[in-house]
């Protein structure tokens, strides 16, 4: 299971209102793929495909037994991402938020405790750690979304976790 190695409250204070309003579609995005799915006209991703705003369904992780080192890379297609952003639902239903130290956060779908995970820029493409953590057969499937925020707007994609 993920495993919450860390607890810690995220606000804003003294955020200007546009901050705020972007951080909340951000959010509104990244909730929209946690709670519901991707959306039906979400478009169908293969490894290294870049992401959209529509969303993308990237291909499953299958995992066996014991520790997993997952990560996704992600082409960028020329954006410049301003933020990062990774959230998981779990299979008992929590929702939780990576931060860039590599924790997962209990994440309440709340704008301002959304957290950029600082994914940095390589070749034109982020490669997003997911988890570095043991698996069981219990704690799957995971819904994971990766995705980034651009000056023209949020882009993600979601795939699942599954076991072998």
């Amino acid at each position: 299971m993920l495993g919450v190695r860390h607890r810690q409250v995220f606000s804003a204070p003294g955020a200007s209102v546009g901050t705020m309003r972007r951080k909340r579609r951000v959010a509104a995005g990244l909730a929209l793929l946690a709670f519901g799915g991707l959306p039906a006209f979400a478009l169908p991703a293969t490894a290294g495909d870049a992401l959209s705003s529509a969303g993308v369904r990237l291909a499953a992780v299958a995992v066996g037994a014991g520790s997993q080192d997952i990560r996704r890379s992600v082409d960028l297609a020329g954006d410049q991402p301003l933020a990062t952003y990774v959230t998981a639902r779990t299979a008992s239903g929590a929702m939780l938020m990576r931060t860039r130290q590599g924790y997962w956060l209990p994440w309440s779908g709340r704008a301002e405790e959304l957290s950029d995970t600082g994914t940095a820029v390589k070749n034109g493409a982020l490669e997003f750690k997911i988890l570095k953590e043991e698996l069981t057969a219990a704690s799957l499937p995971v819904t994971v979304t990766v995705g980034y925020r651009t000056a023209a707007g949020l882009k993600f994609g979601t795939f699942e976790i599954i076991a072998k």
